[in-house]
């Protein structure tokens, strides 16, 4: 969750059928997906670091 609790970022593994490797950013005051970015590897989780960057 973004530090001002605007945004859920939520990473997409897929399956092992169908794998996946992207970000999804969803706006929780709207309750709908924003963005879906696309990563080169299978994501394992994310994490904020200092200075509310992602």
């Amino acid at each position: 969750m973004s530090p001002d609790r605007q945004y859920l970022y939520v990473t997409n593994a897929g399956t092992q059928i169908a794998p996946d490797s992207s970000l999804s950013v969803i706006d929780l005051g709207g309750n709908q997906v924003t963005a879906t970015v696309p990563l080169p590897a299978r994501p394992q989780g994310a994490k904020w670091v200092a200075m509310g960057r992602f």
